[in-house]
C-alpha cells in the first residue's frame, strides 16, 4: 500500500489498520521529460520581461490570505524597498479581493491568472525561488522538475520536498519569510545546484523504478 506524502501513509496505518511493514511512501512524480523542453533560463527572463540581475520570487494558484499570499507580498514590498532587484511574481486565482488590490498596489510585483502548462512551467523555471507559505500545491513538484529552489512550510506532506534545495518555514509569518527569502538570495547557487538531486529523486523514471523494484520482492 502506498501513500503519495509521509501524511497520507499515516492515515493508511491508522484509518485502515493497514500493518506498518505493508505501507511504503511513493512520492508525487515530477515531469522531468517536460521540464527538458523548456527554453533556458536566461531566454524565460527576457520573455517575462526580467534581468538578469533580478531576483524574482513566485508563487501561484489559489491566492489569498489562508495562503498567506497577503503576507508574502507585504515581504516582498519590504525587500523591494531594500533592494530593487528583488520582483514578484503571482500567477493563478485570487480568494479574495482585498489581496489582490495588495498585489495590483505595486508596479514591481506582475500578476498574471490562470497558465497553461507550459506557461506555468516557463514561470517556475525563471524564478530565483517558489514560495508556499501555508499549503502544499503541485505546483511545488513542477517547481522540482525545474529545478528551482523552494520555501515551503514544513508539515507532514512538505517533509519530503527540501533537502538543501531550499528552506523549510514553520508559520508562514513574516519574519521567517523575509528571512528565508535572504538566505536563499545570498547562497543562490547553492541552492540552485542542490536542485538536480531532488529532481532526480522525484523523476517519473525513478519512481517507475521503484514501483518495478517492489513488484519484484
Amino acid at each position: 500500500f502506498y501513500g503519495v506524502t509521509p501524511q497520507r501513509c499515516d492515515y493508511i496505518e491508522e484509518v485502515f489498520s493497514i500493518p506498518k511493514e505493508k505501507v511504503d511512501f511513493l512520492p508525487i512524480g515530477a515531469d522531468v521529460d517536460f521540464a527538458k523542453l523548456l527554453p533556458s533560463r536566461g531566454v524565460l527572463l527576457s520573455k517575462y520581461g526580467f534581468k538578469e540581475t533580478d531576483f524574482i520570487i513566485v508563487s501561484g494558484g489559489k491566492m489569498g490570505k489562508g495562503k498567506g499570499t497577503d503576507v508574502l507580498i507585504n515581504v516582498a514590498k519590504e525587500l523591494y524597498r531594500e533592494n530593487a532587484n528583488f520582483k514578484l511574481l503571482l500567477f493563478g486565482k485570487f480568494e479574495d479581493k482585498e489581496t489582490e488590490l495588495l498585489a495590483l498596489s505595486s508596479d514591481f510585483i506582475k500578476v498574471e491568472g490562470w497558465c497553461d502548462r507550459q506557461k506555468t512551467m516557463e514561470i517556475l523555471k525563471l524564478a530565483s525561488v517558489a514560495v508556499w507559505p501555508i499549503h502544499h500545491t503541485t505546483l511545488v513538484e513542477d517547481s522540482i522538475a525545474v529545478e528551482t529552489p523552494l520555501i515551503l512550510r514544513k508539515t507532514r506532506t512538505t517533509e519530503h520536498l527540501i533537502y538543501k534545495n531550499g528552506i523549510f518555514i514553520e508559520k508562514g509569518n513574516f519574519g521567517e519569510l523575509l528571512n528565508a527569502i535572504k538566505k536563499v538570495d545570498k547562497s543562490f547557487y547553492l541552492f540552485k545546484t542542490a536542485c538536480k538531486s531532488m529532481q532526480d529523486q522525484l523523476s517519473y523514471e525513478s519512481i517507475a523504478f521503484k514501483i518495478k523494484k517492489d513488484s519484484g520482492k
